[in-house]
């Protein structure tokens, strides 16, 4: 595998120094780096900033001049995010309920990191976001990888969003183990 970008590599750091054990994968970020490219213009979301990874891998592969606002609740995370990306023009680290933010947008990508935005916020995430701007779901585990107490069980996030009205979705897998769901808002 290639060698991690210098900013991923520094939130990794981090995340690893604070214990912060809920990052987005290198895969997922492989993914948000190339889904943020195709961005021209606007704003971008993260929800669930934890120690900066995600947003880290995001601003990669952002183009000058489009924004990237990441929110997450827990102030000392915040800061620490803050800090490990200081250095990238038009990155905004908030402290924050996910949904006090949604008014700065609407968004041409979103990531949702955060279990409510990606359930019962699900309506609120699809309503702040661009028409034709891209939403990111992450954490899911293939199908073919349940564990066998859990086949046969119903699944709420790929319920709601590949069931959603207003938009266009799609699990993509990213890793052997790993799949997120990619929507296109109509």
């Amino acid at each position: 595998m290639s060698e991690l970008p210098s900013g991923v590599s520094a939130a990794v750091r981090a995340a690893e120094a604070n214990r912060f054990e809920h990052s987005c994968s290198h895969a997922t970020g492989r993914l948000l780096s190339a889904v943020s490219a195709s961005v021209e213009s606007g704003s971008m979301l993260e929800i669930g900033t934890g120690c900066g990874v995600g947003a880290a891998w995001i601003a990669e592969g952002r183009r000058a001049g489009v924004k990237l606002v990441t929110v997450d609740r827990e102030p000392l995370i915040a800061d620490v995010a803050r800090e490990v990306l200081i250095d990238r023009p038009d990155v905004e680290v908030v402290c924050a309920d996910w949904r006090s933010i949604l008014h700065l947008g609407p968004f041409e990508l979103v990531f949702t990191d955060v279990g409510d935005a990606k359930l019962a916020g699900a309506n609120d995430v699809i309503s702040a976001t661009a028409p034709r701007g891209i939403i990111v779901i992450d954490d899911l585990r293939p199908l073919d990888q349940w564990p066998e107490e859990w086949r046969g069980q119903p699944d709420e996030i790929r319920d709601i969003w590949l069931g959603a009205s207003g938009i266009d979705a799609v699990e993509v897998r990213t890793a052997r183990a790993e799949a997120v769901i990619v929507a296109v808002k109509h």
